[in-house]
């Protein structure tokens, strides 16, 4: 249901997109309006529609983030950015090949600074989900800031220098980017956050939860093995106590009797 209202929620005022490319697939039109372009502006990678297999989660425009381009080094996006002002970069993505943490990990880089670290996607989302960063910054007198601070090398000839940069484990990708005029409030980072929020309170119950069925389960077998072990005890004194009947004086003056009259 969380799932539904969320993709409910993910839309953007196709007024505000100054530009839109679909990497690694063909132009496409969303449902929200927004024209994304065949893919372009890319300096090296394969292109895949692997996950085209998925019905991606979390989006009402599964296409997006059905196609991506990937490479095994580091490779670039250059968008085009001309008018001065507030700006988003949103950049799309969708897990389709892994199915555990871990397992593909990378940064993200404007210029020379980095705007992503350490990107998981599977740890934020799961497999075949889709998943959004956003990036607020500042385009004025021909230099890009970001949080007030200028970043060097950010743009080329009027283009906005967007870099994949391989990480510890497997290869950069990207699905989809959007560069949007205006602020947060104008995209669906709202949205994303508290649901992401809401996704860590979920998994958090359920890991409590699980905790308390193994602790039950230790109590029970501990349980067991108190009792195997009262069984064996009582094994151990029923031969003994026998032992000590038989050989009381009682039943010893009673087995010389009956030798006596056995013998008469």
């Amino acid at each position: 249901f969380l799932s539904l209202l969320f993709s409910l929620a993910l839309s953007l005022d196709p007024k505000l997109v100054k530009y839109a490319v679909n990497c690694g697939g063909d132009s496409i039109v969303t449902s929200d309006g927004v024209t994304y372009r065949k893919d372009i502006g890319y300096s090296s990678g394969i292109a895949s529609d692997y996950g085209k297999q998925f019905q991606i989660r979390l989006t009402r425009d599964l296409e997006i983030y059905q196609t991506e381009r990937y490479d095994e080094q580091d490779f670039t996006y250059t968008i085009p950015i001309k008018e001065e002002g507030n700006y988003v970069l949103i950049l799309k993505f969708s897990e389709v090949y892994f199915s555990s943490p871990s397992a593909k990990i990378f940064n993200v880089k404007i210029g020379d600074t980095y705007i992503v670290k350490q990107l998981d996607i599977f740890s934020k989302v799961g497999k075949a989900a889709a998943y959004d960063e956003f990036i607020e910054m500042n385009y004025e007198g021909g230099k890009l800031k970001i949080k007030g601070n200028v970043v060097e090398n950010a743009v080329s000839r009027g283009e906005l220098v967007i870099t994949f940069e391989k990480g510890s484990k497997d290869n950069p990708k990207i699905n989809a980017i959007v560069l949007l005029k205006g602020g947060l409030e104008d995209t669906h980072q709202y949205e994303q956050s508290e649901f992401l929020a809401q996704i860590q309170r979920e998994r958090l119950v359920q890991k409590q939860a699980q905790e308390k069925v193994k602790e039950v389960k230790r109590e029970e077998i501990d349980d067991s093995d108190f009792e195997s072990l009262e069984q064996d005890v009582h094994a151990v004194e029923e031969p003994d106590s026998l032992f000590s009947v038989l050989t009381s004086t009682p039943a010893l003056v009673i087995v010389g009797i009956v030798a006596l009259l056995a013998g008469g």
